[in-house]
C-alpha cells in the first residue's frame, strides 16, 4: 500500500510529492505478530532540494526498516520551506496459538493400561496465517494430531505460511502402574506403597538355586542361613541374626582371608591406619559416605569443612556453592616467585591478590558493585576503578551516562583516532550550499560573540569540555566557508581591477 500527497510550491518546479511504499508479507507489512521487520521506503519528488525528513518515531532518514507493527507519519521540508505529510498504518497477523488436548481414558488415564501405546493428542490451531506444518519432539512425524501414543512428554512446534512458529505446552502421558514385578527390573515404582515383602508377621525368605540363603524375620531379624562367618561392623551371631556393633559375642578372626593374615582392619582407627600391606586386587582405601550424605570435618566440636553430596568442597562455610568454597582469606605459596593471596576490608572490598617482593597488584569488588585494579599491598588504592560499562584510571569520579573512560592527570599517545559523528563538511564545496552573507555573518558576530557552529564559552562551561570530533568538523566547516568568503571577494576585486583599468585617463 502506497501513499502520496502532493503540496505545491511557491516555484516553479513540480510539486513536491512523497510516495510510501511498506514491506509486503502476503498482504502484511511485518511477517510475525510481535516482530520488527516490517520497512517503509519513501520516495521523496519535486519541490527545491534539499529536503529535511522528520518521521514521528524521531528517525531522519528517507527509509526505515526494522520496524514493529503501528502507525507511521513522515514530514519533509524543501529548501523553499514548503511541508508535505504522508502517513501509514503497518499490520500484522494475529498471534498464532496452538492448543493440545490429550485424550483421557475412563480410568482417568491418557494410556489404558501400563507400557500400551493406545493414547491419543488432538491438536487445534487458530489465527497466524495459514497453511501451518507440524514437528513434534519425538520424531519427524508432521501430522497435526497423534495417535498410538505411549506413556510420555510431547509437545509440538506450529509454524505458519510466514515461518512464524510456538511451541505447545509440554504434554506428559500417564498410564496405571504395573500391577507385578518383572523379572527384568521396575522402574518409576512408589516406595513405600510398592515393596517386596510380608504385609503379615510371616517371614520373608531369599533363594537362590532353591536354596534358602537370607530370611527376614517378622521381627525385623536378617538370618543368613548358610555356614558363612565374617567379621565388622556387621556380624552374624550364633542364631544366623546380623546385628550391628563388635558386642561380646564376635567370632574369632580365622587363619583366612588375606585380610585377616596382613593384619588388615576394615576400620578407620584414631591413631591412623597402615596400608603399605594390602591384599592383591584390593581397592584403595576410601573415606566417605555411600549414600546421599554430606561428608563433615569437625574440630573441637566446630565444623570446619564439609563435603557436599554433589562434590562442592566447603571450606569455613557450610553451604559450598562452587567445587571449592573458601569462607575467609586464602593463600596460595609459590616462593620465591610470589603467591597469590586473598584479602577484605571495608575500603577495598573482597580482593585477590597476586604479590612478591617487587610489588603487589590486586583485583577488587567493593560493596557498591565496582570493580578495581589495585596497587601497593599496605596502602591498598584504585588505580583503575570498573563500573558496569564505565572505566576510571586514576579516579573513580565518573559522573553521567555520556563517556566510557574517565582518565586523571592525562594522556601521552603517539596517535588518537576519532569517530566522527555526522557527515564531513565537504557539502560546503556543493552547489546547493547556502554560504552565510556577509551583513547577515555580522550581524551574527555582533550578538553572539563567537562564529556560526562553533559553542560560546558558557556552552563549553557548561557542557565541561569540547566534543573533539564535532569540533573538528566545525571548525573545518567555518575554514571551508573562510574559502568561499575569499574566493567570493576575489571575484569582486577582480571586477573593481577591470573597472579601474577601463575607466578613461585623466592625463
Amino acid at each position: 500500500m502506497a501513499l502520496m500527497v502532493p503540496v505545491l510550491s511557491v516555484h516553479a518546479q513540480s510539486p513536491l510529492a512523497i510516495t510510501l511504499q511498506p514491506s509486503n508479507y502476503q498482504g502484511y507489512q511485518i511477517s510475525c505478530f510481535g516482530k520488527q521487520n516490517g520497512s517503509i521506503n519513501a520516495t521523496i519528488s519535486g519541490g527545491a532540494a534539499p529536503y529535511q525528513k522528520s518521521w514521528s518515531n524521531g528517525a531522519t532518514s528517507e527509509d526505515l526498516s526494522g520496524l514493529p507493527a503501528g502507525y507511521y507519519k513522515l514530514t519533509v521540508t524543501d529548501a523553499d520551506s514548503t511541508v508535505i505529510v504522508a502517513d501509514i498504518t503497518l499490520n500484522e497477523p494475529t498471534q498464532l496459538v496452538v492448543l493440545t488436548e490429550p485424550y483421557i481414558f475412563p480410568n482417568s488415564y491418557n494410556v489404558s493400561c501400563f507400557d500400551c501405546y493406545n493414547g491419543s493428542i488432538d491438536v487445534t490451531v487458530q489465527q497466524g496465517v495459514p497453511p501451518y506444518t507440524y514437528l513434534w519432539n519425538d520424531s519427524i512425524t508432521t501430522t497435526q494430531d497423534r495417535s498410538g501414543l505411549g506413556a510420555k512428554k510431547f509437545f509440538v512446534v506450529v509454524k505458519d505460511s510466514h515461518n512464524c512458529w510456538v511451541k505447545s505446552e509440554t504434554m506428559m502421558l500417564v498410564q496405571p502402574e504395573r500391577s507385578v514385578w518383572a523379572m527384568g527390573g521396575n522402574t518409576g515404582t512408589t516406595p513405600g506403597q510398592q515393596y517386596i515383602g510380608t504385609a503379615d508377621n510371616k517371614d520373608l525368605v531369599f533363594k537362590s538355586n532353591n536354596v534358602e540363603r537370607m530370611r527376614i524375620k517378622g521381627n525385623g531379624a536378617i538370618a543368613l542361613v548358610d555356614s558363612a562367618i565374617g567379621v565388622g561392623m556387621l556380624y552374624r551371631d550364633v542364631d544366623g541374626v546380623l546385628k550391628v556393633g563388635g558386642g561380646p559375642s564376635l567370632p574369632s578372626y580365622p587363619v583366612s582371608p588375606c585380610a585377616i593374615d596382613v593384619g588388615f582392619s576394615p576400620f578407620w582407627k584414631t591413631t591412623g591406619n597402615d596400608f603399605s600391606i594390602l591384599c592383591p586386587g584390593s581397592i584403595d582405601p576410601q573415606i566417605g559416605t555411600l549414600d546421599n550424605r554430606n561428608l563433615h570435618f569437625v574440630t573441637n566440636g566446630v565444623e570446619r569443612m564439609k563435603l557436599t553430596v554433589g562434590g562442592n568442597l566447603g571450606i569455613g562455610t557450610t553451604e559450598p556453592e562452587a567445587t571449592l568454597h573458601v569462607a575467609g582469606n586464602l593463600i596460595v605459596k609459590q616462593n620465591p616467585e610470589g603467591d597469590i593471596v586473598t584479602s577484605s576490608s571495608d575500603s577495598a572490598g573482597t580482593t585477590l591478590w597476586a604479590r612478591n617482593s617487587k610489588a603487589a597488584w590486586g583485583l577488587s569488588i567493593d560493596t557498591a558493585g565496582h570493580g578495581h585494579i589495585l596497587g601497593d599491598w599496605n596502602n591498598p588504592h584504585p588505580l583503575m576503578t570498573f563500573s558496569y560499562n564505565k572505566v576510571g584510571i586514576g579516579t573513580e569520579n565518573m559522573p553521567g551516562d555520556d563517556f566510557n573512560l574517565f582518565v586523571s592527570k592525562g594522556i601521552l599517545a603517539e596517535k588518537v583516532k576519532v569517530k566522527l559523528p555526522g557527515s564531513w563538511p565537504d557539502y560546503v564545496f556543493a552547489e546547493e550550499y547556502r554560504l552565510m552573507p556577509l551583513p547577515e555573518l555580522r550581524d551574527f558576530l555582533k550578538r553572539n560573540k563567537h562564529l556560526p557552529g562553533i559553542p560560546s564559552a558558557q556552552e563549553l562551561e557548561k557542557d565541561g569540555g569540547i566534543d573533539l570530533g564535532q569540533m573538528h568538523q566545525n571548525l573545518l566547516r567555518t575554514v571551508e566557508d573562510q574559502a568561499l568568503y575569499i574566493l567570493e571577494l576575489e571575484k569582486r576585486v577582480d571586477k573593481l581591477e577591470q573597472i579601474i583599468t577601463n575607466l578613461p585617463s585623466t592625463k
